[in-house]
């Protein structure tokens, strides 16, 4: 199937240390998959493996259907949009976007066709003839990813591309990327240490940690269901609580999904702080567990306020989280 990506086994080494460590997984055609982790996780090593950048110890890659394990970038079918974007400053922005099929051999009237069809995608009709120093980070954002639709890709592999823009352009950005994706219709692999991004524009998220997926799903599954107690303590604004509780297991909860009303756990307050609307209790329950408390008000240290998950257990349908 057109852009299904295949990976089995994958692993890789620099000297003694193993960057990925053996990862299986399928990539559905049509698919906005995001690979989501702090950094030093291995997430931009498996993009250049999947691009042909780097060659993998063992395992193999297919895409669409084809082992391409051990070929080149430029005979895999694919398109990869850099953090920096790796622009031409002397070219302007037409020459920037048609330079690859240039270089491919493609005639002029072809060239300029799909450039004036990746460009109205992309709404960069009017800045076509301008340097690449005379537009802003946003734009050049754009111009990266039309020279990569000219090409006409099966599949689309992005290493933090929104990470250079100022946070008013990224959350805008996020928008429209997740429009052109479903536009193109193409299988998009999008690497990110932002949940936020990750949230806005995946179809699923694979979480990766130390060289391997810790979880894999949406949005919603990771963020109620973490698979691991890495997993909850990385995902989500605060990191999740855990308390140990009967039969020996850890009961893991978000700060958001306490029951003020219940009694069911005492915390000792630290400190409290305002994030945005909301009020949030950092203590202890038990003089042992660190915990975080979404609140009704600013505490003061010392104070000792109740709580329980009751509440929470019922919205995840008596699913407790034991990790």
């Amino acid at each position: 199937m057109t852009g299904k990506v295949v990976i089995k086994d994958l692993l890789k080494k620099y000297g003694k240390i193993t960057v990925i460590n053996k990862i299986s997984l399928e990539i559905n055609d049509g698919e906005f998959f995001v690979i989501l982790g702090p950094s030093g996780t291995g997430k931009s090593t498996l993009l250049k493996l999947l691009a042909g950048i780097e060659m993998p110890d063992s395992g193999e890659i297919y895409i669409e259907g084809k082992n391409v394990t051990n070929l080149p970038p430029n005979k895999r079918n694919i398109a990869m949009v850099f953090q920096n974007y790796a622009l031409y400053p002397n070219m302007n922005v037409y020459e920037n976007i048609s330079f690859p099929l240039k270089i491919r051999g493609y005639g002029k009237k072809e060239i300029d066709e799909k450039v004036k069809y990746s460009a109205e995608i992309l709404g960069i009709e009017d800045i076509m003839y301008r340097k690449i120093n005379e537009i802003s980070g946003g734009q050049m954002q754009r111009v990266a990813l039309a020279r990569a639709i000219v090409r006409d890709p099966s599949v689309f592999l992005l290493d933090e591309p929104l990470s250079n823009l100022d946070a008013r352009v990224r959350f805008a950005a996020r928008g429209e990327l997740k429009k052109i994706q479903k536009k193109l219709k193409k299988t998009f692999i999008y690497v990110t240490h932002d949940q936020a991004e990750a949230e806005a524009l995946s179809d699923r998220i694979g979480v990766l940690h130390e060289g391997k997926f810790e979880q894999i799903g949406n949005f919603r599954e990771i963020f109620e269901y973490p698979a691991t107690k890495w997993v909850g303590d990385f995902v989500g604004e605060f990191p999740m609580n855990f308390i140990s509780g009967k039969g020996n297991f850890e009961i893991g909860f978000r700060p958001e999904w306490v029951d003020l009303n219940g009694k069911d756990f005492e915390c000792v307050a630290e400190s409290s702080s305002r994030v945005g609307e909301s009020y949030y209790v950092f203590g202890k329950v038990n003089n042992i567990y660190d915990v975080i408390i979404k609140y009704n008000r600013l505490v003061e240290p010392g104070e000792i306020i109740y709580f329980s998950i009751e509440k929470f257990n019922k919205y995840l349908n008596g699913k407790i989280n034991k990790l």
